[in-house]
């Protein structure tokens, strides 16, 4: 009984900790930065030739491009890359997470 007791304690303990690391990367800056521009160039509008923007593999370099050039299709496609990656970390821990949910409640 102590024995189910601790391992239900430790299941609790790691949930929470994927729960924390998950709460991390959501919040993180280069996320959020990645996000927002992703956002920005996806919704440009129609009346600006010209968007200024960070650089998605250096987010401290500026980029002024020409809206539906190949240099935006690219910077877009980029970004989602660079997206994708933090999504795929976030879906890894929520499928840890409910393993461990699953055992903890059975």
């Amino acid at each position: 009984m102590v024995n189910y007791i601790a391992s239900k304690a430790t299941l609790l303990k790691e949930i929470l900790r994927i729960d924390s690391e998950i709460k991390q990367l959501r919040t993180d800056s280069t996320f959020l930065k990645i996000s927002r521009n992703l956002k920005k160039l996806e919704n440009t509008d129609f009346r600006t030739p010209i968007i200024i923007t960070v650089s998605p593999d250096d987010l401290d370099k500026k980029l002024r491009i020409r809206r539906r050039s190949k240099e935006m299709k690219d910077t877009i496609l980029r970004y989602r890359e660079r997206r994708l990656e933090f999504d795929e970390k976030i879906t890894t821990l929520y499928g840890h997470r409910k393993i461990l949910e699953d055992q903890l409640f059975r």
